[in-house]
């Protein structure tokens, strides 16, 4: 068992990386107080869900702990709707990188930090 794309027949099951991410926030959302999200699962679904830090989980608030996660679900908003791009371009060693960031801010604005 393993995240990486083998093939040994039926001797190796692969799990993508992004289902354990999944399965510790559908754990930290029920566990932790003052959710965003409507469904809670129970504690029997999730229980086989190890979190390393599960002693920290129940007591801390979600929306300390994942505010950007907490604002997007309360808002309701649709993270595809907010700006192209965001990038931080502040080296005038990197002269590749730093036409990357004019060429990319043709194409469509681009939030940047830093002097270019």
């Amino acid at each position: 068992m393993g995240f990486d794309e083998l093939e040994f027949n039926d001797r190796y099951l692969r799990v993508p990386l992004y289902y354990q991410a999944i399965c510790w926030l559908a754990k930290l959302s029920s566990t932790c107080t003052n959710s965003p999200f409507q469904s809670k699962p129970t504690a029997n679904t999730l229980s086989h869900i190890y979190l390393p830090y599960n002693k920290l989980a129940a007591n801390t608030p979600f929306n300390t702990t994942y505010p950007q996660i907490d604002s997007l679900a309360r808002e309701q908003s649709d993270p595809l709707k907010r700006g192209f791009a965001s990038f931080v371009a502040s080296n005038p060693n990197a002269p590749i990188r730093n036409a990357f960031y004019q060429e990319l801010n043709t194409y469509k604005p681009v939030a940047g930090g830093g002097g270019v």
